[in-house]
Protein backbone atom coordinates (compact mmCIF):
# COMPACT_ATOMS: atom_id res chain seq x y z
CA UNK A 1 0.00 0.00 0.00
CA UNK A 2 2.63 2.44 0.74
CA UNK A 3 3.76 2.12 -2.86
CA UNK A 4 0.69 3.58 -4.48
CA UNK A 5 1.67 6.61 -1.62
CA UNK A 6 5.05 7.02 -3.59
CA UNK A 7 5.65 10.33 -4.99
CA UNK A 8 5.00 9.93 -8.36
CA UNK A 9 7.56 12.27 -9.62
CA UNK A 10 10.12 11.09 -7.73
CA UNK A 11 9.66 8.08 -8.25
CA UNK A 12 9.49 8.60 -11.83
CA UNK A 13 13.00 10.50 -11.43
CA UNK A 14 14.41 7.62 -9.34
CA UNK A 15 13.80 4.90 -12.78
CA UNK A 16 14.64 7.63 -15.20
CA UNK A 17 18.17 7.65 -13.61
CA UNK A 18 18.56 3.93 -13.47
CA UNK A 19 17.64 3.61 -17.13
CA UNK A 20 14.55 1.33 -16.65
CA UNK A 21 10.39 1.95 -17.94
CA UNK A 22 8.46 3.38 -15.53
CA UNK A 23 4.91 2.87 -15.36
CA UNK A 24 3.03 5.65 -13.89
CA UNK A 25 0.90 4.87 -10.77
CA UNK A 26 -2.10 6.69 -12.49
CA UNK A 27 -2.00 3.46 -14.33
CA UNK A 28 -2.74 1.61 -11.09
CA UNK A 29 -6.02 3.08 -11.26
CA UNK A 30 -9.07 1.57 -12.93
CA UNK A 31 -11.79 4.14 -13.03
CA UNK A 32 -10.93 7.96 -14.28
CA UNK A 33 -11.70 10.51 -11.26
CA UNK A 34 -12.75 12.94 -13.92
CA UNK A 35 -14.89 12.59 -17.07
CA UNK A 36 -15.95 14.40 -20.37
CA UNK A 37 -18.99 15.12 -21.76
CA UNK A 38 -20.64 17.66 -24.23
CA UNK A 39 -22.45 20.92 -22.21
CA UNK A 40 -25.91 20.38 -21.52
CA UNK A 41 -28.44 22.90 -19.93
CA UNK A 42 -28.88 21.30 -16.93
CA UNK A 43 -24.99 21.94 -15.96
CA UNK A 44 -24.94 24.33 -12.71
CA UNK A 45 -22.09 23.92 -10.91
CA UNK A 46 -18.86 25.10 -13.49
CA UNK A 47 -16.66 27.21 -14.35
CA UNK A 48 -15.52 28.51 -18.23
CA UNK A 49 -13.05 28.98 -20.10
CA UNK A 50 -13.42 30.39 -23.93
CA UNK A 51 -17.00 28.84 -24.48
CA UNK A 52 -18.69 28.99 -27.84
CA UNK A 53 -21.69 30.41 -28.34
CA UNK A 54 -23.55 27.25 -29.06
CA UNK A 55 -23.85 25.62 -25.63
CA UNK A 56 -24.03 22.23 -26.96
CA UNK A 57 -20.61 22.06 -28.83
CA UNK A 58 -18.85 23.12 -25.25
CA UNK A 59 -16.65 20.15 -23.77
CA UNK A 60 -17.23 19.45 -20.09
CA UNK A 61 -14.87 18.08 -17.45
CA UNK A 62 -16.55 16.59 -14.34
CA UNK A 63 -14.73 15.08 -11.29
CA UNK A 64 -15.91 12.52 -9.11
CA UNK A 65 -13.56 13.81 -6.36
CA UNK A 66 -12.11 16.82 -5.36
CA UNK A 67 -8.78 17.26 -7.64
CA UNK A 68 -6.43 20.28 -7.74
CA UNK A 69 -4.68 22.29 -11.38
CA UNK A 70 -6.95 20.48 -13.49
CA UNK A 71 -5.05 21.97 -16.93
CA UNK A 72 -6.60 21.77 -20.36
CA UNK A 73 -3.55 21.61 -22.93
CA UNK A 74 -3.24 22.35 -26.59
CA UNK A 75 -1.55 19.12 -27.84
CA UNK A 76 0.61 17.86 -30.99
CA UNK A 77 2.53 14.86 -32.01
CA UNK A 78 5.81 15.33 -33.24
CA UNK A 79 8.29 12.64 -34.29
CA UNK A 80 5.73 9.96 -32.18
CA UNK A 81 6.12 12.26 -29.21
CA UNK A 82 3.40 14.25 -27.48
CA UNK A 83 4.23 18.02 -27.02
CA UNK A 84 2.18 20.03 -24.83
CA UNK A 85 0.99 24.01 -23.96
CA UNK A 86 -1.21 24.64 -21.30
CA UNK A 87 -4.59 26.49 -22.27
CA UNK A 88 -5.94 27.11 -19.20
CA UNK A 89 -5.91 25.78 -15.48
CA UNK A 90 -8.41 25.46 -12.85
CA UNK A 91 -7.03 25.65 -9.32
CA UNK A 92 -9.47 23.32 -7.66
CA UNK A 93 -12.76 21.37 -8.74
CA UNK A 94 -14.74 19.95 -6.00
CA UNK A 95 -16.50 16.87 -6.23
CA UNK A 96 -19.46 17.15 -9.03
CA UNK A 97 -17.74 20.56 -10.10
CA UNK A 98 -16.73 20.83 -14.22
CA UNK A 99 -15.14 23.00 -15.98
CA UNK A 100 -16.56 23.61 -19.38
CA UNK A 101 -14.16 24.81 -22.37
CA UNK A 102 -14.99 25.64 -26.00
CA UNK A 103 -12.17 23.01 -27.45
CA UNK A 104 -12.47 21.48 -31.65
CA UNK A 105 -11.87 18.45 -32.85
CA UNK A 106 -10.63 19.46 -36.80
CA UNK A 107 -9.41 15.77 -37.30
CA UNK A 108 -8.41 11.94 -35.89
CA UNK A 109 -5.98 12.97 -34.04
CA UNK A 110 -6.39 14.29 -30.41
CA UNK A 111 -5.16 17.71 -30.45
CA UNK A 112 -5.94 18.17 -26.52
CA UNK A 113 -4.88 17.00 -23.15
CA UNK A 114 -5.95 17.46 -19.44
CA UNK A 115 -3.61 16.57 -16.27
CA UNK A 116 -5.12 16.52 -12.61
CA UNK A 117 -3.80 15.70 -9.13
CA UNK A 118 -6.49 13.45 -7.43
CA UNK A 119 -6.71 13.08 -3.99
CA UNK A 120 -3.63 10.89 -3.48
CA UNK A 121 -1.71 13.55 -4.88
CA UNK A 122 -0.84 11.75 -8.15
CA UNK A 123 -0.78 13.32 -11.42
CA UNK A 124 -2.27 12.07 -14.14
CA UNK A 125 -2.33 12.89 -17.93
CA UNK A 126 -4.94 11.77 -20.53
CA UNK A 127 -5.69 12.71 -24.16
CA UNK A 128 -9.09 14.20 -25.01
CA UNK A 129 -10.64 11.79 -28.14
CA UNK A 130 -14.05 12.60 -30.29
CA UNK A 131 -15.14 9.26 -31.85
CA UNK A 132 -15.56 9.31 -35.48
CA UNK A 133 -18.35 7.24 -35.34
CA UNK A 134 -20.85 9.08 -33.33
CA UNK A 135 -19.12 12.08 -31.97
CA UNK A 136 -18.66 11.11 -28.36
CA UNK A 137 -15.94 12.12 -26.07
CA UNK A 138 -13.68 10.11 -24.31
CA UNK A 139 -10.44 10.34 -22.27
CA UNK A 140 -7.29 8.15 -23.28
CA UNK A 141 -5.33 5.94 -20.91
CA UNK A 142 -2.71 7.92 -19.19
CA UNK A 143 -0.09 8.87 -21.71
CA UNK A 144 3.32 10.90 -20.72
CA UNK A 145 4.19 13.86 -22.63
CA UNK A 146 7.69 14.00 -23.47
CA UNK A 147 7.82 17.74 -23.15
CA UNK A 148 5.65 20.92 -21.85
CA UNK A 149 6.19 24.05 -23.43
CA UNK A 150 5.25 26.43 -20.30
CA UNK A 151 3.33 29.43 -21.92
CA UNK A 152 1.72 30.81 -18.69
CA UNK A 153 -1.85 29.20 -18.65
CA UNK A 154 -4.66 31.62 -17.63
CA UNK A 155 -6.31 30.67 -14.27
CA UNK A 156 -10.19 29.83 -14.52
CA UNK A 157 -11.04 30.49 -11.05
CA UNK A 158 -11.57 34.65 -11.16
CA UNK A 159 -12.56 34.58 -7.18
CA UNK A 160 -9.73 37.63 -6.71
CA UNK A 161 -11.23 39.86 -9.47
CA UNK A 162 -15.19 38.67 -9.23
CA UNK A 163 -17.69 41.68 -8.82
CA UNK A 164 -18.61 44.60 -10.10
CA UNK A 165 -15.92 47.04 -11.73
CA UNK A 166 -17.45 50.55 -12.59
CA UNK A 167 -15.67 52.88 -14.97
CA UNK A 168 -13.63 56.13 -13.29
CA UNK A 169 -15.37 54.32 -9.60
CA UNK A 170 -18.58 56.13 -10.54
CA UNK A 171 -21.51 53.91 -9.80
CA UNK A 172 -23.73 56.26 -12.46
CA UNK A 173 -21.42 55.47 -15.27
CA UNK A 174 -20.59 51.74 -17.85
CA UNK A 175 -19.87 48.74 -15.83
CA UNK A 176 -18.43 45.31 -15.94
CA UNK A 177 -20.04 42.20 -13.67
CA UNK A 178 -17.11 39.72 -13.57
CA UNK A 179 -17.89 36.04 -12.05
CA UNK A 180 -15.74 33.51 -10.20
CA UNK A 181 -16.64 31.12 -12.76
CA UNK A 182 -14.75 33.42 -15.85
CA UNK A 183 -17.95 34.74 -17.08
CA UNK A 184 -18.93 38.53 -17.59
CA UNK A 185 -22.03 40.56 -18.36
CA UNK A 186 -20.88 44.63 -19.53
CA UNK A 187 -23.46 46.94 -19.16
CA UNK A 188 -24.07 50.75 -20.30
CA UNK A 189 -24.60 53.70 -17.56
CA UNK A 190 -28.50 53.46 -18.14
CA UNK A 191 -28.25 49.57 -16.86
CA UNK A 192 -28.84 48.00 -20.37
CA UNK A 193 -26.76 44.90 -21.54
CA UNK A 194 -23.63 45.65 -23.66
CA UNK A 195 -22.06 42.53 -24.20
CA UNK A 196 -21.71 39.38 -22.57
CA UNK A 197 -18.97 35.97 -22.78
CA UNK A 198 -16.07 34.45 -20.66
CA UNK A 199 -12.79 36.20 -19.12
CA UNK A 200 -9.37 35.20 -19.27
CA UNK A 201 -7.03 36.30 -16.92
CA UNK A 202 -3.50 35.84 -17.79
CA UNK A 203 0.08 37.59 -15.73
CA UNK A 204 -0.90 41.24 -16.44
CA UNK A 205 -3.80 41.58 -18.03
CA UNK A 206 -7.90 40.17 -18.08
CA UNK A 207 -8.75 39.74 -21.34
CA UNK A 208 -12.90 39.45 -22.35
CA UNK A 209 -14.41 37.20 -25.23
CA UNK A 210 -17.79 37.72 -26.56
CA UNK A 211 -20.36 35.03 -26.68
CA UNK A 212 -18.64 34.34 -30.42
CA UNK A 213 -15.34 33.65 -29.22
CA UNK A 214 -14.34 37.46 -30.50
CA UNK A 215 -11.92 39.83 -28.52
CA UNK A 216 -14.49 42.44 -26.62
CA UNK A 217 -11.60 44.85 -24.38
CA UNK A 218 -8.37 44.02 -22.53
CA UNK A 219 -8.10 45.30 -19.31
CA UNK A 220 -4.49 46.07 -17.93
CA UNK A 221 -3.41 46.24 -14.47
CA UNK A 222 -1.37 49.65 -13.39
CA UNK A 223 0.08 48.20 -10.54
CA UNK A 224 -0.31 44.48 -9.79
CA UNK A 225 -0.48 44.78 -6.26
CA UNK A 226 -3.49 46.25 -6.36
CA UNK A 227 -6.45 43.96 -7.91
CA UNK A 228 -9.56 46.74 -7.44
CA UNK A 229 -7.97 48.89 -9.77
CA UNK A 230 -7.34 48.47 -13.83
CA UNK A 231 -7.62 49.99 -16.99
CA UNK A 232 -7.86 49.94 -20.75
CA UNK A 233 -6.75 51.58 -23.55
CA UNK A 234 -8.75 53.61 -25.96
CA UNK A 235 -8.29 54.52 -29.29
CA UNK A 236 -5.75 57.16 -28.57
CA UNK A 237 -4.10 55.53 -25.83
CA UNK A 238 -5.86 57.12 -22.84
CA UNK A 239 -6.34 55.00 -19.75
CA UNK A 240 -9.49 54.53 -18.90
CA UNK A 241 -10.01 52.93 -15.23
CA UNK A 242 -12.07 50.76 -13.89
CA UNK A 243 -12.83 50.09 -10.06
CA UNK A 244 -14.06 47.35 -8.61
CA UNK A 245 -16.65 48.67 -6.23
CA UNK A 246 -18.53 45.64 -5.37
CA UNK A 247 -17.32 41.91 -4.25
CA UNK A 248 -19.08 38.99 -5.64
CA UNK A 249 -21.52 38.80 -2.68
CA UNK A 250 -22.35 42.42 -3.22
CA UNK A 251 -19.97 43.78 -0.21
CA UNK A 252 -17.83 46.76 -0.59
CA UNK A 253 -14.62 45.47 -2.67
CA UNK A 254 -12.63 46.79 0.66
CA UNK A 255 -14.65 44.43 2.72
CA UNK A 256 -16.79 46.84 4.48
Amino acid sequence: MCCKLLNADHAELMAAKQNIKFTHLTSLRKNKPVTVSYFNEGLKDYKAYQLFSEPEKNTVFTTKEDITYLTVYAAQLVDEKWMITPKCTCKELKSGQSLAAGISYPGDTPNTAVSFIDKLGIKHFYLLGQSGKDGSLSLSDPVYPAEQVMSGAPEVDLSDIAGVWYKGGDTSSAYVDISANAKYTAYTADGNVEDAGSVVKKDKSVVLYRADGTHFVTFGFEDPANINDMYLLDTENNKIHYIKVLGPDGAAADGR
